[in-house]
């Protein structure tokens, strides 16, 4: 059985998709229906930025050896705090938190894929609904995703680009994806 351990924040979690759980969920149905062996944990957490990752992610590839694993996290890096007037996770411990993470993640394995971010619909997230002080904008998503491709070709592991992926219509509350946004993502990594 080829175990795919999968580590993101609440988009990967599949917050916002009422009809099938998000597009972990669904890469998980898909597998189950094809019988092909593929098992998928989900070790996503809402709110989970890369630092609040490492303070867990060794112990659960303990739990799971995977065979290959797969990071969907950033996204919450780069939020803005009005109260902090900074950004959440200043770029330099960003570039640490990535470097930290897969060198724990070469301890179990060397099929390593980070997934690129997605954009967000400013005209909802210059203050999100469940934290005013917290904003998120493409400018600041931007840069995180284009750290993060950096990083994987830098150390010679799979990007892939989720950017362009989503629009506007795609997103249930300017962050999170909606269905049609969770299954989109599906389509693209389902074949990866």
């Amino acid at each position: 059985m080829k175990k795919i351990a999968i580590f993101g924040d609440s988009i990967a979690y599949g917050l916002s998709d009422e009809e099938r759980g998000g597009w972990v969920q669904r890469l998980n149905l898909y597998f189950l229906k094809k019988k092909n062996n593929i098992r998928i944990y989900n070790f996503s957490v809402s709110g989970d930025d890369t630092e609040e990752l490492l303070n867990h992610f060794e112990r659960e590839c303990e739990m799971s050896i995977p065979d290959k694993i797969i990071f969907a996290i950033g996204i919450n890096d780069s939020h803005y705090n009005s109260k902090t007037k900074k950004q959440n996770i200043p770029v330099t411990e960003f570039k640490s938190n990535l470097n930290n993470l897969l060198d724990i993640a070469r301890k179990f394995t060397n099929d390593i894929v980070f997934l690129g971010l997605t954009p967000v619909d400013e005209t909802k997230t210059k203050s999100v609904l469940w934290n005013r002080v917290v904003s998120y904008d493409n400018k600041k998503v931007k840069e995180y995703d284009s750290i993060i491709m950096k990083f994987a070709k830098k150390e010679k592991v799979i990007f892939i680009k989720l950017y362009n992926v989503l629009k506007k219509r795609d997103l249930f509350d300017g962050l999170h994806p909606n269905s049609f946004g969770h299954e989109k993502i599906f389509k693209l990594l389902k074949n990866i």
